[in-house]
This record gives structure tokens, sequence and C-alpha cells, in this order.
């Protein structure tokens, strides 16, 4: 996919001259992105999450699961990412049935707790 900047905006906006997509990807009208970041759409308020500890189909190793989240990825991405560098774990997030969840290696459900209530994401 080539593009060009365009003469009259800021140099952040780009035009679409060639393409080899079939359809190229939806950007939000508001701020350009193809995942909407606007203000509108940030989350704000307390999280009540949900979590639990997995073991089942993971080969006998264990999975901190927090559930009931926002389903917004980006969200998702800077909350699994601040986790996982303050516990020094892997993981990851994901949305399923329209919930956001994040799985970190091992049990830490303590922590997570501690870290979630005082979680507050980029503005």
């Amino acid at each position: 996919m080539k593009s060009r900047k365009s003469k009259q905006d800021s140099g952040e906006a780009y035009s679409l001259v060639y393409s080899t997509d079939p359809q190229p990807p939806k950007r939000c009208a508001g701020c350009h992105q193809v995942e909407c970041i606007c203000p509108k759409n940030v989350v704000v308020g307390p999280l009540k999450p949900a979590l639990r500890i997995e073991r089942k189909g993971r080969g006998g190793k264990t999975v901190t699961v927090v559930s009931k989240l926002p389903p917004h990825e980006t969200f998702l991405k800077e909350l699994c990412a601040h986790l996982k560098k303050s516990i020094g774990s892997g993981g990851t997030s994901y949305i399923e049935a329209g919930q956001g969840c994040i799985e970190i290696q091992g049990e830490w459900v303590e922590q997570l707790v501690g870290l979630i209530a005082t979680y507050a994401p980029r503005k």
C-alpha cells in the first residue's frame, strides 16, 4: 500500500494513492486511526473485574485470568502491558463474548487486585 502526505494537512493524515487490498481498513473520522482512540471511547470510571486461576487445557501451567473488562482493544493492550511489566510475567489480552479478558502467567491474584485498583489509563 502506497500513501502520500496531503499538502493541506498537518502531516499526520495521508491520502491513499494505490492499494492491493480489496478493502482498505475503515478509519475513525475523528482520530483517523483504524481503532478509535477518541476521548468519547476511552474507558472512564472504576473497573470491577473478575479474577480467577485456571489450569485446565494448559499442560498443568497456571494462569490468572482477569475478565469482565471493557471490550476496547487499545485499553486492554495498555492494561495488559502495565500488569505484565509490574509483575514481571508474560500474558495476553483478548475480547471474548463481548467482554475483555487478560491472561497473566502464574498465580498473581493478590498482586493483580492491587494493581488494577490503582491503574489509571493514559490520557
